[in-house]
């Protein structure tokens, strides 16, 4: 709803600065978070009396991180939008104050998950969408505003959902907070294959994007990005299921049992990612007009395309968190290196001969790649014949089924 409200309040080309701005913000802010929640969920799950312990540890190396991700941003700022106007430039330094607000905010909610406490986790996430719809609306209706100014806004209602995040922690566990080197050790031995797995992954969805904000232009960038939004409907009706691979699997006690959860929704997500896709790729040519504006008709060829894309992109992601589930972080960085190495080979060309429907297809091509690395490695690591893997079968449905039932209820509650 934010996305539609957006992109009908600044247009194609508003559009596309204002995806410029958030870009090197956004992917900063989820490397860093990404790896740090994600050993909160499985450290704390092995301990959960630890969480405060951990969440601590997390915090300290977040600044580290943190800190060193906002300076390559800065760099990074400075080469690939040298060709856009000053505005967008100093737009994008603004927004990497993002940053420290994504990385609080994924730590509260990677503490909610590592309890199992997933109604109120849900909770939580929408309603930061359903708040962020108060400024949005009021900014459609009473003001002229320009995609800086929006970038702005955003950042300030994430400024006060995150004070109110620290202050419900700080009520939570009190006196229980605590540093200790060797969790803050463990942390860093987790979760950095983590981040550089996920910046590779981010990377191979966002270099189109880092292409297009480069050599492209606003409009361009517009139209691409609202494709992508209109492709990432499918990994947010699928979302709710994969935040909860991780903490599940990793809340299993014998090991015997998390490969065989695993296997099974690994079988799962392919089937499920492909039937969305398909649903979605048939109704495009009237959602994209009806939800975005009738401006975006151009967009309509790039979305099916994507969803290809976003349909694979699924599945890698359940794929990696079901060997991550296992112990294996690594496994995951070392397919997305290879699907980036692809994507950097193909992108430029494919720009320069086909435009942006070529650039669209190269995402395709880069995500079946590491889609192939990671599927290999659990037929390897789990011990299951790589023909006989994507097989689904109907005991693979009751059983994960049964594991994952209840889930979107906390504990006792």
């Amino acid at each position: 709803m934010t996305g539609v409200l957006t992109a009908r309040l600044l247009g194609p080309a508003g559009r596309g600065d204002f995806a410029m701005i958030q870009m090197y913000g956004t992917l900063a802010g989820a490397f860093c978070a990404s790896g740090l929640s994600a050993s909160v969920i499985y450290l704390s799950n092995n301990d959960r009396d630890k969480i405060p312990e951990v969440l601590v540890g997390a915090a300290v190396s977040g600044v580290v991180i943190g800190l060193l991700a906002g300076l390559v941003a800065l760099l990074v700022i400075s080469i690939g939008l040298k060709n856009q106007s000053i505005d967008i430039r100093a737009g994008a330094v603004i927004y990497l104050a993002y940053i420290p607000l994504v990385m609080c905010t994924s730590l509260f909610l990677a503490s909610l998950q590592a309890e199992l406490k997933i109604a109120s986790w849900n909770g939580t996430r929408v309603l930061v969408s359903v708040l962020w719809l108060i400024p949005l609306l009021a900014v459609l209706f009473y003001f002229d505003v320009s995609a800086k100014g929006l970038a702005i806004t955003y950042l300030c209602f994430l400024s006060t959902y995150v004070g109110c995040f620290i202050w419900i922690c700080v009520r939570k566990y009190g006196r229980a907070f605590s540093y200790s080197l060797d969790t803050a050790r463990a942390i860093l031995k987790y979760s950095l294959p983590t981040n550089f797995a996920f910046i590779l992954n981010q990377s191979n969805v966002r270099l189109d994007l880092i292409l297009i904000a480069g050599v492209g232009s606003s409009l361009e960038m517009g139209l691409y990005v609202i494709a992508l939004a209109y492709a990432s409907l499918q990994s947010g009706i699928l979302s709710s299921v994969l935040q909860l691979i991780l903490p599940k699997i990793s809340s299993i006690s014998g090991l015997e049992e998390r490969v065989a959860f695993s296997i099974g929704l690994s079988r799962m997500a392919v089937a499920a990612s492909a039937i969305v896709g398909i649903v979605l790729a048939s109704l495009s040519s009237v959602l994209i007009p009806l939800l975005f504006g009738k401006g975006y008709r151009e967009s309509i060829s790039l979305a099916i395309i994507l969803l290809g894309a976003s349909s694979v992109s699924f599945a890698n992601a359940v794929l990696a968190d079901c060997l991550r589930g296992v112990g294996l972080p690594k496994r995951p960085l070392v397919a997305e290196a290879t699907s980036f190495l692809v994507i950097g080979l193909f992108l430029l060309p494919s720009y320069w001969q086909y435009g942006l429907h070529g650039v669209a297809l190269v995402a395709v091509l880069g995500g079946t790649v590491s889609f192939i690395c990671l599927s290999r490695y659990v037929s390897q690591d789990m011990n299951v014949p790589y023909s006989r893997f994507l097989l689904i079968k109907r005991s693979d449905v009751a059983f994960v089924t049964g594991r994952m039932r209840n889930l979107w209820q906390d504990p006792g509650g």
